[in-house]
């Protein structure tokens, strides 16, 4: 709307005769009343129309400008109060600005429903919905467990609770010893011995499983790849120290055990007989169980003895043949 004129006549002395008294038959009382007339007409005006215009006009203009905020409002949408922990918000129409909390359960229905079956099927759940395909991803996502598997044992084992082997799965496995095996497998949870594989490949190193680190794994459906394997050489202070001793074969048929508390790479041999001696350099695979021999010859081409060396994952041990009593020293690493 808009604001009115005033539309009374002001000119009111000018109008008067030039002797009111006489002329116009007015009164002292009444000739002053014409000179509050004009006043009194503007206070009138003020008061019963250009106020309550004015007041009209910014009620209109406020409410627009109101309307205008309430609209910007609805499109960023709302948040409403309450609601408990674990819910979300969920829109409740195609077309309102409207939102209210909700289980997820009940919200993943309809159209959702195929999300979480997508979902659900990456987690071994096809056809679930809402919160336990939330359960299901949350329970898949990291397992963790140890394995107490030898280091030389090519089959490992881990026990994880509630394990179920699906692809995609991640476990997290940190094994008692470092791993000497060649192609080793993994089989969590008697789910199957799956060999391991570190970027598609066979491990080029055995100790890349280390003893006491937390290594990842990932199924990809045939093989568990290994995400975080130890490809730097293993710290001095990590490295067995070197021993040595003596030590005698008594009998062909009694081979001695040497203990050593890690499986030796190299192992330097002097057997003694006499006057003859046999000095012997064994240098084994870190992780094949190959046994090597040294042999010392006469001149008829006959060997005197035979040293027969077998790795063990604690040590190794010697056996001879064609000699009894023979003593020897030796030096492993």
């Amino acid at each position: 709307m808009s604001i009115r004129n005033i539309d009374s006549d002001l000119n009111i002395i000018g109008a008067l005769a030039d002797e009111p008294n006489d002329e116009d038959g007015l009164g002292a009382e009444e000739l002053k009343a014409k000179f509050d007339e004009g006043g009194n007409a503007i206070k009138a005006y003020i008061n019963d129309t250009l106020i309550p215009d004015v007041n009209d006009e910014i009620a209109g203009s406020l409410a627009t400008a109101l309307d205008a905020v309430e609209d910007a409002l609805l499109a960023q949408g709302n948040m409403p109060s309450g609601g408990t922990a674990g819910q979300i918000l969920v829109k409740q129409s195609e077309t309102d600005y409207d939102a209210a909390f909700a289980n997820v359960a009940d919200a993943v229905t309809g159209a959702n429903i195929a999300i979480a079956d997508a979902i659900g099927s990456r987690v071994g759940l096809t056809g679930a919905t809402g919160d336990a395909v939330l359960a299901k991803i949350l329970d898949r996502v990291v397992h963790g467990g140890v394995s107490p598997s030898d280091g030389a044992a090519a089959a490992k084992t881990c026990a994880i609770a509630g394990f179920t082997l699906v692809s995609d799965a991640i476990v997290r496995v940190a094994f008692a010893q470092t791993n000497t095996a060649v192609s080793p497998t993994l089989n969590v949870s008697a789910t199957g011995a799956k060999p391991i594989r570190y970027a598609g490949a066979a491990l080029t190193l055995p100790d890349m499983v280390t003893a006491n680190v937390p290594h990842l794994f990932v199924y990809d459906g045939e093989y568990w790849q290994l995400l975080n394997p130890r490809l730097e050489p293993l710290k001095s202070s990590e490295v067995a120290m070197p021993k040595f001793g003596n030590a005698v074969v008594t009998s062909s048929s009694s081979p001695i055990t040497i203990t050593l508390g890690f499986r030796p790479r190299v192992v330097q041999m002097m057997a003694i007989n006499g006057s003859a001696q046999l000095p012997a350099l064994f240098v084994f695979s870190p992780t094949s169980g190959a046994t090597m021999n040294a042999s010392l010859w006469t001149g008829s081409n006959s060997p005197v003895y035979i040293f027969t060396v077998t790795p063990t994952a604690t040590g190794f041990t010697v056996s001879t043949t064609n000699v009894a009593n023979i003593n020897f020293n030796w030096f492993a690493v």
